[in-house]
């Protein structure tokens, strides 16, 4: 059963838990969409994105060694009101949604938080920036922490015999 709950702070606080969450180590997984390629960054890849359409979607999905599941997802969009223009869609005003979805044995709660707005698109992007080196980290950390358990794991293999 998945239950809603609207949460009484911005995306600001939705940024906070995720960066808690990155930082933490008892995180055991991580994804995201898009994927950046060899080479790219993922600040430049959803800057490519929001540049050429005028909006963006990131979704993060983290799975903690206790088995609970989160996907944080942000939805970033121009804010420009009719009759208005700018020359590039970066200088436009934008607002960043999101809602993470924490997911516990069968159960499952969808938390909604209050937009966060910017008087100019290019703010937002450091934010985004912060949250993908600390990704990257997590990554790293998980990705060595998995290659030491299987390289040493035959150590405990021959100790059991």
């Amino acid at each position: 059963m998945i239950r809603a709950v609207k949460v009484d702070s911005d995306v600001g606080s939705l940024l906070q838990e995720l960066s808690r969450d990155l930082r933490s180590s008892g995180l055991s997984r991580v994804a995201r969409i898009p994927a950046p390629r060899v080479g790219e960054r993922y600040r430049d890849v959803l800057a490519s994105l929001y540049r050429t359409s005028g909006n963006a979607l990131a979704t993060i999905w983290l799975e903690m060694d206790d088995g609970t599941r989160k996907v944080y997802s942000f939805y970033m969009r121009v804010d420009l009101e009719a009759g208005s223009g700018v020359g590039n869609l970066l200088d436009a005003p934008a607002s960043v949604s999101g809602h993470l979805i924490e997911i516990r044995g069968g159960d499952a709660v969808l938390r909604e938080y209050s937009p966060l707005e910017f008087r100019s698109a290019s703010e937002m992007f450091p934010r985004i920036e912060e949250m993908a080196e600390l990704y990257r980290l997590s990554e790293d950390r998980i990705l060595s922490e998995r290659a030491l358990e299987d390289y040493y794991g035959w150590l405990r293999a021959e100790d059991a015999r």
